[in-house]
């Protein structure tokens, strides 16, 4: 982790071509978003976070969420968790109603909403 004067920044080393264990890699800096910056900084900022989940070879989505989270704080961290659990409720609810019986949607319940894939 750096400080800069912008903000605090988080290092990577993410890999020229994800896949090959055995790639070059090159370092990158992102910024660690809190809501406060300028309108711009905000909107490239999902794309920074892709690229270091790409350039890491991220596939999950429990490591995609646990990454982006490091690159997120106050505000848009609180945001950005408010935006996963109601998408993730929303997912839920649409894969209960098309379980095929009850059993099936009581077994989605049980597990809950974090663990429908």
């Amino acid at each position: 982790d750096e400080e800069t004067s912008k903000g605090k920044t988080v290092t990577h080393s993410l890999r020229v071509n994800p896949a090959d264990p055995d790639s070059n890699t090159y370092k990158t800096s992102i910024l660690v978003l809190d809501g406060t910056e300028d309108v711009r900084t905000i909107i490239k900022h999902p794309s920074e976070i892709n690229r270091v989940l790409v350039g890491l070879n991220v596939t999950t989505i429990t490591n995609k969420l646990r990454v982006a989270r490091t690159l997120l704080t106050g505000n848009a961290l609180t945001q950005f968790n408010a935006t996963v659990q109601r998408l993730a409720e929303t997912r839920m609810q649409n894969r209960m109603l098309e379980a095929p019986d009850d059993a099936a949607g009581e077994a989605m319940i049980d597990a809950g909403w974090d663990q429908a894939s």
